[in-house]
């Protein structure tokens, strides 16, 4: 008896494709009409409401984005800066990473990206919505370069399974013969070796 399982890929991701400027003290979804579809299988961003939706099949996925700046100040170096990069599923938060660029001494430290930040694979429902934000505390606006991306990769709920069993005479190069059988999902072989 023999069993094999078909997936195919079902995802999407979007790459920012024009420069997005996230305010300070400022909540920043990022904005789809400001990116571009590198794929999506499955009718997934929902541009005017900046999210991904989730389409039927999936009840697993992992939801990613990544987060690079540019900053607007003429000095990359900041300080009292901080900032949140957060991934929503229906409102809540379900991933999020917080930075501030104050070394122990209270000194300043040059301004790092959000970087990459994933729900790892998480459970989803058709209709979830998932949505990516950047929020500034203090110093000095970013620009959201266009190296930046979000997206999701996504798990069907309910894989292809096909089982066969086999049975039969195989004939051997010498002209002898092999007889398998399967009894309580234990295959024997009778032959001549």
């Amino acid at each position: 008896s023999s069993a094999s399982v078909t997936q195919s890929f079902k995802g999407v991701r979007r790459n920012v494709s024009s420069n997005v400027t996230a305010s300070i003290n400022t909540v920043t979804t990022i904005p789809f009409s400001s990116t571009a579809s590198d794929y999506d299988t499955n009718t997934f961003a929902n541009v005017s409401n900046n999210s991904f939706d989730i389409p039927s099949d999936i009840s697993y996925a992992e939801v990613y984005m990544s987060l690079d700046f540019t900053p607007s100040g003429a000095n990359p170096t900041y300080g009292n800066d901080s900032y949140i990069g957060r991934i929503t599923k229906n409102g809540t938060t379900v991933a999020e990473v917080t930075r501030g660029s104050l070394n122990s001494s209270g000194s300043a430290l040059t301004q790092a990206d959000v970087g990459y930040i994933s729900t790892g694979v998480i459970a989803v429902s058709q209709g979830d919505q998932f949505k990516f934000i950047l929020e500034l505390g203090g110093g000095y606006s970013q620009v959201i370069k266009q190296t930046s991306f979000v997206g999701v990769k996504g798990v069907l709920s309910t894989p292809a399974v096909t089982a066969s069993k086999v049975h039969g005479v195989k004939s051997l190069a010498d002209g002898t013969y092999a007889t398998l059988s399967e009894s309580a999902n234990v295959i024997t072989v009778d032959a001549d070796i």
